[in-house]
Parts: structure tokens; C-alpha cells; sequence
């Protein structure tokens, strides 16, 4: 999506998915999604990641 885009998961979506923000500042806010695979891609412009977990729970982040 072109233009600033919100993109909001709030628990586990059941399946994988992939957020494509392209250009513009985007935001991705994830609340407990931790059992799915999910890609954020934020494109050009200043995006911003927000990670919500369990404390019991592990989330891996990697940023390229």
C-alpha cells in the first residue's frame, strides 16, 4: 500500500501472513501474535514497529 498505512494484529492470527506497507510512514502494532509467522514490511519512509508479549512467552525480530 502506498501512503501512510496502520497495520494492527491483536493475538494470534492462526495462519501466516505477510503486512507490505511500500511507501509512506507506516506503523505495525502486534499485541500477543506470537505463534504465527508474520513479515512486516515496512518499504520507504519512517516506519514504526511496536511488540506487545507475554512474559512468558519468546519473539524473534529481525530487521534487514
Amino acid at each position: 500500500n502506498s501512503g501512510n498505512d496502520s497495520f494492527y494484529i491483536g493475538g494470534d492470527p492462526t495462519s501466516d501472513i505477510t503486512l507490505n506497507g511500500n511507501n509512506g510512514n507506516d506503523e505495525f502494532n502486534f499485541d500477543y501474535a506470537l505463534s504465527s509467522n508474520i513479515t512486516g514490511l515496512g518499504g520507504n519512509g519512517n516506519d514504526t514497529f511496536n511488540f506487545i508479549k507475554s512474559p512468558n512467552n519468546f519473539i524473534q525480530i529481525m530487521f534487514f
